[in-house]
């Protein structure tokens, strides 16, 4: 790892059957994942950093002991396999920085010991499924800059241990839902430029006491910011709060600079 390695990987590894951890990041390697990997035993793979392309194989996912997958910036292709599902070991995945596409599959569900799921900046489309009622472990979860539609996964909201939410440049739409507030670590939140609709749901006393930073700009919500939201910017512990309040009259009442740090104007505006 951290070399200058150029070149493609061997196929010759997956004669390493009792292989179990592969680190090769920071290199300058190129070309495919050898689908040979599947005859090894591994348990973390770090190939994040380098120029490898094509799609992950198929029989990469019979490493069902993996926990740690992070295969970000590269230039891999194609869908994220159904099979992920099997890999239900998995703790840390992450596959940000790439040119990956296609739906990102409900068999995620089945990775419940997640801490990581990190798939920004890539391709993906469609509806992301609603998959995280037995997740409890999920700390960063990171959809950034795809073209995702739908609904945001309400379920996320339900685990205790999330602390960064990140779905900022997508196509969501639907309303925010009303237990947003509800994950106790939550630090930061970003739903700005999507396609969110209705208010931003009142929050109970005693919640969001950890949020840091919560941007929801560039969407079609309207009202007016919860008081108790802008409570926790005048306490000092939101540092970061910002919506569509610019314009006259604005699409969100917020308050400048008191509750919202930053205005933007009504994205469906002149």
């Amino acid at each position: 790892a951290s070399n200058s390695f150029m070149g493609q990987l061997p196929t010759d590894l997956g004669r390493l059957v009792s292989l179990r951890n592969l680190l090769i990041y920071e290199n300058f390697l190129t070309g495919a994942i050898p689908a040979e990997l599947g005859e090894c035993s591994l348990e973390v793979l770090l190939g994040y950093q380098n120029r490898l392309s094509g799609d992950i194989p198929e029989l990469l996912f019979t490493n069902v002991n993996i926990f740690s997958l992070r295969l970000d910036n590269n230039f891999l292709t194609g869908s994220l396999s159904t099979r992920i599902g099997d890999l239900t070991s998995l703790q840390d995945l992450r596959l940000s920085r790439n040119r990956m596409s296609g739906n990102l599959p409900a068999s995620m569900g089945q990775l419940t010991g997640l801490r990581n799921l990190i798939v920004s900046t890539n391709s993906f489309s469609g509806s992301f499924p609603d998959i995280f009622q037995n997740y409890t472990n999920l700390m960063f979860f990171d959809l950034r800059n795809n073209a995702l539609d739908g609904p945001l996964p309400a379920s996320v909201f339900g685990i205790d241990s999330l602390r960064f939410a990140y779905f900022s440049n997508n196509m969501f739409s639907g309303s925010i839902p009303p237990t947003f507030s509800d994950p106790p670590l939550l630090r930061d939140l970003w739903i700005n430029n999507n396609m969110i609709v209705g208010t931003v749901p009142d929050v109970e006393s005693g919640k969001l006491l950890s949020l840091s930073e919560f941007l929801l700009q560039d969407n079609n919500v309207t009202g007016a910011m919860p008081d108790y939201i802008c409570s926790l910017r005048e306490d000092g512990i939101l540092e970061r709060l910002r919506s569509d309040c610019a314009g006259s009259p604005p699409e969100i009442v917020c308050s400048f600079p008191d509750c919202c740090d930053q205005c933007f104007p009504d994205p469906m505006g002149p």
